[in-house]
């Protein structure tokens, strides 16, 4: 009987050992795990609308949250003796641009809705706002674009005047319009890629005239983020010399296209004042608009260079210019060269001005005549790749704010 008994035993040992337990590892290992992978890629409609939901719901919040704190802000004026009669301090006529790569401007991400509150609040301080890196579709047209031109009318508005800012949008362009630019036999798969929009906001009493969208220099062909040029009034503040503003905002290709970027700017830079001229009718000079029997303008290049427009090779103070900045009727840039702008501590952002008009204004300044604010608005919160946050860029602005005179 014992004999009898070991076998059984044995028998069910040596099955679950064999090729039971073999066979279940092998399998997962084989096609199963790659299958999902393949198959997961698109979310189906109802997630697509869900999530689309979600992000409306997000804008709607840091609007929400905007108009309680702009009420709020109301509420408090009005427990003065009148409107406008508790200022303390009286507000002189200024231009104040404000530059911002603000990154697809993704008003709608978890987790930003306080970062926005505050970063709007900051651009309604300014009267002209420069956005670069904006998203060229309809769809973000209407939930971005429009959201931030409501938001800054919140923020803005008066009795008199509720809607007071006004905007202009470039024509889409994007990193690959000089492979567009060739014959469709010829061009890269990678030609109508995501394009992008450059955007200008002004505060009344600023208005804008005119805008164009600068596609191509006459010697280097297309331009990768084709430039906007808005023209502005901007009579009302004494200190700028001209009544007129042309505003140019640029994005120049990333460093790791080393060679379109130089090529390019070195084009934008020495061809603008013919296209000034000849386009826009406000000649870069004064003896330029003598000559043609035309009003002079104010020329600046505000927004992402990828670069520090002003360097010179081997970085000496008296080299020769890499981008022919002077050469092209411009100062030197607003940023020095040790101003980081973003995340990366690069100095690319930055604000250019014409030689003239320059000069004029900072002798003003020396003199006392007005106030000029120079400033890198370093952002608070996470703005580093991987983090939760609205752009790796920080926003660059310029002021010249009258002063009274002496009689």
């Amino acid at each position: 009987m014992s004999d009898d008994a070991a076998a059984p035993e044995a028998a069910p040992e040596a099955a679950p050992e064999a090729a039971p337990e073999a066979a279940p590892e092998a399998a997962p290992e084989a096609a199963p795990e790659a299958a999902p992978e393949a198959a997961a890629a698109p979310p189906d409609p109802w997630t697509r609308f869900a999530r689309a939901l979600r992000r409306r719901a997000l804008a709607q919040s840091t609007l929400a949250g905007i108009c309680r704190d702009a009420e709020k802000s109301e509420s408090d004026d009005a427990e003065g003796e009148g409107e406008g009669e508790d200022r303390t301090f009286l507000k002189m006529p200024e231009l104040s641009v404000i530059a911002f790569n603000i990154h697809k401007l993704k008003v709608n991400v978890e987790g930003t809705v306080d970062m926005w509150q505050r970063l709007m609040h900051e651009m309604a301080e300014h009267n002209v706002v420069v956005l670069t890196e904006v998203p060229a579709s309809e769809q973000a047209y209407e939930q971005r674009v429009l959201w931030f031109a409501s938001v800054l009318n919140t923020l803005s508005k008066t009795d008199d005047d509720p809607a007071p800012w006004t905007h202009c949008v470039s024509e889409p362009s994007n990193a690959v319009s000089v492979v567009e630019a060739l014959p469709k036999g010829e061009r890269s798969p990678r030609a109508g890629g995501n394009k992008e929009v450059h955007v200008v906001f002004a505060k009344r009493p600023i208005t804008i005239a005119k805008h164009w969208t600068w596609t191509e220099t006459p010697a280097k062909g297309p331009l990768d983020w084709a430039p906007l040029t808005a023209q502005l009034d901007v009579k009302h503040v004494r200190s700028i010399p001209e009544d007129t503003l042309l505003l140019t905002v640029v994005h120049m290709p990333p460093s790791s296209r080393q060679r379109q970027r130089d090529m390019q700017l070195t084009a934008v830079l020495a061809s603008y004042g013919a296209r000034a001229r000849d386009v826009y009718k406000f000649p870069m000079t004064t003896k330029g608009a003598k000559d043609a029997r035309t009003p002079r303008a104010v020329h600046m290049l505000a927004g992402d260079f990828n670069c520090w427009p002003g360097a010179t090779k081997d970085n000496k103070e008296d080299g020769e210019e890499l981008y022919g900045l002077k050469a092209g009727g411009w100062a030197p840039p607003v940023f020095g060269a040790l101003a980081a702008t973003g995340s990366g501590n690069k100095a690319y952002d930055n604000i250019i001005v014409d030689a003239e008009s320059w000069e004029i204004v900072e002798k003003a300044a020396y003199e006392g005549a007005c106030e000029l604010e120079r400033t890198v608005h370093t952002l608070r919160f996470p703005s580093r790749p991987g983090q939760k946050g609205i752009s790796d860029h920080y926003p660059v602005s310029v002021t010249v704010r009258d002063r009274v005179l002496v009689q």
